[in-house]
């Protein structure tokens, strides 16, 4: 009987760990690759937010978006994380493992757009 009070305590204790972890937004902002692209007023214009929360991050659109790819640099601007998504969505989910604590840069491309964002791990 005591194993099994010592074995939930444990139990407990995992599960609140984990009511911790909370959803944090990375602000993106904007890069344009393409040297002859004029701001169109008429034109919808992706305004994506990225969130992480555990070793998931979530990157949501206002329209659909397909072909959209990640990459996340460290602080020596080396990647250390790249994963591509040809799934048409307004959001788009990608799972990170094995990324020691520390501060990077996420950026976030669909086709000659691109979107960077500053985060801790």
């Amino acid at each position: 009987m005591k194993r099994i009070k010592i074995l939930l305590l444990f139990i407990s204790f995992l599960y609140c760990s984990s009511i911790r972890a909370e959803e944090m937004v990375i602000t993106l902002n904007h890069i344009n690759n393409n040297e002859n692209w004029v701001e169109d007023e008429r034109s919808i214009t992706i305004a994506p937010t990225a969130t992480i929360d555990g070793n998931t991050i979530r990157i949501y659109s206002n329209i659909r978006v397909e072909n959209a790819s990640i990459l996340i640099k460290d602080k020596y601007n080396n990647i250390v994380y790249s994963n591509a998504s040809i799934a048409v969505s307004q959001c788009h989910t990608f799972k990170i493992y094995d990324l020691p604590e520390g501060d990077y840069v996420l950026v976030f491309e669909i086709g000659d757009d691109s979107f960077y964002g500053y985060f801790s791990y």
